[in-house]
């Protein structure tokens, strides 16, 4: 069915991008498929627009730990890699996160390649936001928070290692 849609849009596709000067780009997202004792709850296909040849991807993960169990959930309504952070603890203890400190001086960056949607204030969910880089460097292919207390107390600090993958290529036009 996705070939089909395919073959019958791209003359238009064609069109669209030779008159108004589209771009087209590679649809990433933030994979953390590698990433030891992590588990893939669910496969998804992402709901964009002018989205072709992508296919099912993992779209939420959960990573159980002592004390708590994280949660992760892939933006699939959005162009860049964006992935939701959650945290619950089993005996039903209010817990928050909180983006860490010092991950803004693991970059040199101004503006790091990831960053999170609230910095200063402790959720139990947070999105993180990554701004493709292509000169990135390992120090940033990480998901770094901390997992607190209801009252702030530090409870761990995770380091969450990713990858980017490719899913797909999406047009986007150019609009005043």
């Amino acid at each position: 069915m996705k070939i089909q849609r395919l073959f019958t849009m791209t003359p238009a596709t064609i069109i669209t991008v030779l008159l108004t000067g589209c771009a087209v780009s590679d649809y990433q997202y933030i994979s953390l498929e590698s990433t030891p004792g992590i588990v893939i709850e669910t496969h998804e296909t992402p709901r964009l627009k002018n989205l072709y040849f992508s296919s099912e991807m993992p779209s939420r993960y959960s990573l159980d730990r002592d004390n708590y169990k994280l949660s992760f959930d892939a933006n699939l309504d959005s162009y860049l890699p964006r992935i939701s952070v959650a945290v619950k603890a089993p005996n039903k203890t209010s817990l928050g996160l909180s983006q860490q400190v010092r991950r803004k001086a693991r970059s040199s960056r101004v503006s790091p390649c990831g960053s999170f949607d609230a910095t200063d204030t402790l959720r139990s969910e947070l999105l993180f936001s990554w701004v493709t880089c292509p000169e990135s460097g390992a120090d940033e292919w990480y998901i770094s928070f901390d997992v607190r207390s209801e009252n702030g107390t530090l409870i761990a600090s995770e380091d969450i290692a990713f990858e980017l993958k490719t899913n797909g290529r999406y047009v986007l036009a150019d609009l005043p």
